[in-house]
């Protein structure tokens, strides 16, 4: 994606969104195929710490704790949507840029938080207001409007998560020129987007 021009990106989106508006199975089937996959991943990061339980440091680095929406506002679970930056503005499935900057006990308990406040009345709505936006800038309004809402729900819910979310909104160090991002699955260069 990122040898893609806006215009290329933009086009690659609408042909995405009307293919999935003329088949919504199809929806459904990248859903269940990144469900297999993120098991597949699961099941290889576990027999890799078996061989070697030192690598868990690093697998927890390479791949944290994945996000159900992976949109800043929803953690890994029922709706199986992946965040911005992926095809067509939905966004990698690796949550936050700032998650890398987190440590797995304050992973640990922002999904906790998350879990809590998933069908708070304000997520709901503004997840909703996210997928009917039909513009890529109203997607990205309605993306902010949601990490506000989901933000604001996880502080009543648990007001000592302040500082976490302020790390969970800054942005990870770059990665050098040719290696994977840290929240990058196994196996994937940046130069591959």
């Amino acid at each position: 994606m990122a040898k893609l021009t806006d215009a290329e990106r933009q086009q690659l989106k609408a042909a995405h969104d009307k293919a999935i508006q003329q088949n919504p199975s199809l929806e459904e089937a990248m859903r269940a195929a990144h469900q297999v996959m993120e098991k597949a991943r699961k099941d290889l990061n576990d027999a890799m710490i078996a061989v070697d339980p030192s690598v868990a440091a690093v697998i927890a680095k390479i791949a944290p704790p994945k996000w159900e929406g992976g949109q800043h506002g929803s953690m890994v679970g029922s709706e199986g949507q992946r965040g911005p930056g992926a095809s067509g503005d939905k966004g990698g499935s690796h949550g936050p840029p700032g998650l890398a900057n987190l440590t797995d006990a304050e992973r640990q308990q922002l999904k906790a938080a998350h879990d809590k406040v998933k069908d708070d009345p304000s997520v709901v709505a503004a997840r909703d207001a996210m997928k009917s936006a039909s513009t890529a800038e109203a997607r990205r309004s309605a993306g902010d409007s949601l990490r506000q809402a989901v933000d604001a729900a996880m502080l009543k819910v648990d007001s000592s998560l302040g500082p976490i979310l302020e790390k969970l909104h800054q942005a990870p160090p770059p990665s050098p020129q040719g290696q994977p991002p840290q929240d990058a699955p196994p196996g994937m260069m940046q130069s591959s987007q």
